[in-house]
């Protein structure tokens, strides 16, 4: 795209929108999130004045996309203002959306988006935010430094004078937010009932942080509502984490209500990262686990083609990690991983196939009518006698080996046996064949030899 001088290049983000536009966000943290920003523009530089956050279209952890009916909406709510005073001078001058926690940058899909807009309207600005690490990035339509786009200078400190900002402009936003949910307005985007297009305009720093305590303090209880169900079903995770609040010395040129928010939304990260550990926590707790990725690399390749070949054998899965807890059985395959209760357990078997490289066959059976599930493990030997203690106190099992898994290592004998017989069949074969090779020249020679005499 060509230059255009005109393109703005300095955006001041309301410091209260931001705050609120990223808590709102924050508790949507799964998935991404997307919205426009409403402002003016004053002597080539931005200045936004509101956030408006639809409910979205579609949305995934890595996609977010919301109807194009809210442009059509933000333009009946300035008409509505236009109605009462006659005119405005706002317009939308960027659009704003989430990559929560993964970091701020213009994926593929951005780009394109963005490349869309701009065509419409040159002046538009796209910002990426990230709520939980609370990043941004912006960029405007001039060409520089990223993908024919230039990095757009933010003024995150810019807070109004609340007692000086003429009143006006207060109510004429006040009018966006009654307005933008109104019948018509919701009709146009169909949204539920229990849905609603979210305006954030500026407020106070006092209100502000009650705001964002009363948001955090919101997301603490689900949080917690959250641990309450699932806290007995994974493991422990050790963490250490300091809780205490955080001292930073004053910032020249920053609102001292903004530093001490700043603080708190710190505090509370702490406590929420403490939190999503907690989920980790278990009253379940391991008593034995192995992983085959342990092996050296050298072992793991000969393992692997052992637990082929006695996988196809035996008919069974082989198995590279397995984990025996208070409740269950747990075993991953390169395809699945599977969770099995004891309680469900009628019977296990457990074979040893092979006492040098410690490979053991394990049957397990769940329920009178469900056929039995054939485990192939492969553990040291030393760790035999915990792994067999842990079976007899979790579920009836039986030691004797099995007529079958005899025959079975016959047969496997018998065709290691023949292969290897086959082999050095065919070595003395090509022995022989180079043996006849070499007698052969040295006859042709020796013939060639004679001839030349004569």
């Amino acid at each position: 795209m060509e230059s255009n001088s005109t393109v703005p290049n300095k955006l001041h983000f309301e410091r209260s929108i931001y705050e609120q536009f990223m808590e709102y966000t924050r508790r949507f943290s799964k998935n991404e999130w997307g919205g426009l920003l409403i402002g003016t523009e004053i002597e080539g530089e931005l200045y936004c004045v509101a956030a408006i956050i639809p409910p979205q279209k579609s949305k995934s952890t890595v996609y977010c996309e919301f109807k194009k009916e809210l442009f059509t909406v933000i333009f009946n709510c300035f008409e509505k203002i236009e109605e009462e005073y006659d005119h405005h001078n706002f317009r939308i001058i960027t659009w704003i959306h989430t990559h929560p926690g993964f970091g701020v940058f213009l994926s593929g899909t951005d780009l394109e988006t963005y490349n869309y807009l701009i065509k419409l309207n040159p002046n538009w600005s796209a910002i990426v935010v990230d709520p939980v690490k609370r990043d941004y990035l912006a960029v405007n339509s001039t060409p520089g430094n990223l993908n024919g786009f230039s990095t757009l200078e933010v003024d995150l400190n810019y807070l109004y004078d609340f007692d000086y900002v003429d009143q006006t402009l207060f109510n004429k936003l006040q009018i966006i937010k009654n307005t933008i949910n109104s019948g018509l307005n919701r009709r146009l985007l169909k949204i539920e009932d229990t849905e609603k297009v979210e305006v954030f305009i500026p407020i106070p720093p006092e209100s502000l942080r009650h705001s964002v305590m009363q948001s955090r303090l919101e997301g603490l209880i689900e949080q917690t509502q959250s641990l309450k169900a699932s806290l007995f079903q994974r493991q422990p995770k050790s963490s250490k984490q300091s809780t205490e609040l955080p001292t930073e010395s004053a910032i020249e040129g920053v609102n001292p209500a903004i530093q001490e928010l700043e603080q708190y939304i710190k505090y509370f990260q702490k406590i929420e990262s403490e939190i999503e550990k907690w989920n980790y926590l278990s009253l379940d707790r391991t008593l034995f686990a192995f992983d085959f990725r342990q092996f050296s690399d050298d072992k793991k390749l000969l393992i692997l083609k052992d637990l082929q070949n006695y996988s196809r054998l035996f008919w069974a899965t082989p198995i590279i990690r397995f984990k025996l807890t208070d409740n269950y059985l747990f075993h991953v395959n390169p395809r699945a991983s599977v969770l099995a209760k004891w309680k469900d357990i009628r019977s296990i078997e457990i074979d040893l196939l092979d006492e040098i490289n410690n490979f053991y066959l394990i049957r397990y059976k769940k329920g009178r009518i469900f056929g039995k599930k054939k485990l192939l493990l492969c553990f040291p030997q030393q760790y035999l006698k915990k792994f067999k203690d842990i079976l007899e106190m979790k579920a009836p099992i039986f030691y004797r080996r099995r007529t079958e898994t005899d025959e079975g290592l016959e047969r496997y004998a018998n065709i290691t046996r023949k292969k290897r017989a086959r082999s050095e069949e065919i070595t003395m074969q090509k022995e022989k064949s180079s043996e006849d090779s070499v007698k052969k020249e040295m006859a042709e020679n020796s013939s060639k030899h004679i001839n030349q005499k004569k």
